[in-house]
């Protein structure tokens, strides 16, 4: 399944929506459940019963953190071998010589 991209793709689509898509089909998967009536006796037997609204919650959004970058052992790169791509070797030079 990993493999046909396609497959994969299609899947991603339905599965990565945002928070408004998200809550109009759960509001139509509620208002299916509660119109059906072999669902709302089994809600009845069991003596329970689906909110129309949401639970609203209080939340926060953090700020984002900065990632910084440190090279902690200083090794001059003068007499080694490095290994690069060919394709991106002016960025592994430009590395190297930071």
């Amino acid at each position: 399944m990993r493999q046909d991209f396609h497959l994969m793709k299609a899947l991603a689509d339905v599965m990565h929506v945002g928070p408004k898509v998200r809550m109009d089909k759960l509001t139509v998967f509620n208002n299916r459940l509660q119109s059906h009536p072999d669902v709302v006796n089994v809600f009845n037997d069991w003596e329970m019963k689906l909110d129309r609204n949401f639970v609203e919650v209080q939340g926060r959004q953090l700020p984002p953190e900065t990632i910084v970058v440190r090279i902690l052992c200083c090794q001059p790169l003068d007499n080694s071998f490095p290994f690069y791509n060919l394709r991106k070797r002016g960025g592994s030079f430009r590395f190297r010589d930071l």
